[in-house]
């Protein structure tokens, strides 16, 4: 058993290796730019005040291409990790995948874990950026005695110190929603390149593993939300959370302004499931042929 235990964590750290290989430049260059240009937003607010308008202008707009820019620069990477999946599990390096003496189950998972890792990174950054490209922009408009050096940085550290509950939940939502995003793209990707529905061509395989896809989601969240009659309240604004508690609410009194309902989270984790499911058996009857 330990053996087998050795061999499982050596051949997953083989198949990360390959996976760090094959888009590691691409992906994490990319990733690198967006951190760069948060970078830059600091720099820039570190400028003194200019009382030229013009000046503060081009300032301004520095700000805002940087963000712009790291806002597309997610979108661009999971582009590329979704063309990566496909390509090495269905497209032209597919052969070479099938090759490997793994299961699919362990390609699915490094696959997955991958592209979550460089979405939840990049997202960060561009969450980041945004918040800090923001900030300056405002304190360059308020008084040069009002504005404190880094401004942004002290904003993002005085959340981090007043609402550290909040932040910590966000996080965990935040992880649980990428990584059943993650899951519905490559459910997408191999159910539409499925022996059932290759048949109705690319678009018509990818209109119908979409629609499959919207119909799974929702209809166990649903179901989730109204199996698990429970809420997650908390206090304060929804970006600095003092309290959290868990509490039944009753029907049709549910409010989204201080509340996270708690089916709802439940039938996220389902989604998920359902689609590692579907997705490892397609998969593993895909490359039994």
């Amino acid at each position: 058993m330990g053996r087998n235990i050795s061999h499982s964590r050596a051949s997953f750290a083989t198949l990360w290796r390959h996976e760090w290989r094959l888009n590691g430049r691409g992906v994490w260059g990319i990733i690198a730019l967006q951190y760069a240009l948060s970078v830059l937003h600091v720099l820039l607010g570190l400028i003194p005040e200019i009382e030229n308008s013009v000046g503060t202008a081009i300032i301004n707009t520095a700000h805002v291409a940087a963000v712009i820019v790291q806002l597309v620069s997610v979108v661009i990477v999971a582009v590329l990790v979704l063309l990566s999946y496909y390509r090495s599990m269905h497209g032209q390096y597919a052969h070479f995948t099938v090759s490997t003496p793994v299961v699919a189950g362990k390609h699915l998972a490094v696959k997955v874990l991958w592209a979550w890792l460089a979405l939840a990174v990049s997202i960060l950054g561009a969450v980041l950026g945004t918040a800090m490209g923001t900030i300056e922009v405002q304190a360059r408009s308020m008084s040069a005695s009002a504005v404190p050096e880094l401004a942004s940085l002290s904003a993002i550290a005085d959340v981090l110190r007043e609402a550290p509950l909040g932040v910590g939940l966000g996080v965990v939502i935040g992880a649980i929603v990428l990584l059943q995003y993650v899951c519905e793209g490559v459910f997408i990707v191999t159910t539409a390149y499925s022996e059932r529905f290759s048949r109705l061509g690319r678009a018509g395989g990818i209109i119908v593993a979409v629609v499959l896809g919207w119909l799974i989601r929702n209809v166990m969240v649903i179901l989730a939300f109204f199996a698990v009659p429970l809420q997650v309240l908390f206090t304060g604004a929804r970006s600095l959370i003092s309290d959290v508690e868990i509490s039944a609410f009753p029907w049709g009194t549910l409010s989204f302004e201080n509340a996270i309902p708690f089916g709802w989270l439940i039938g996220e984790l389902l989604v998920i499931g359902i689609y590692w499911w579907i997705t490892r058996h397609e998969l593993t009857r895909h490359w039994s042929l």
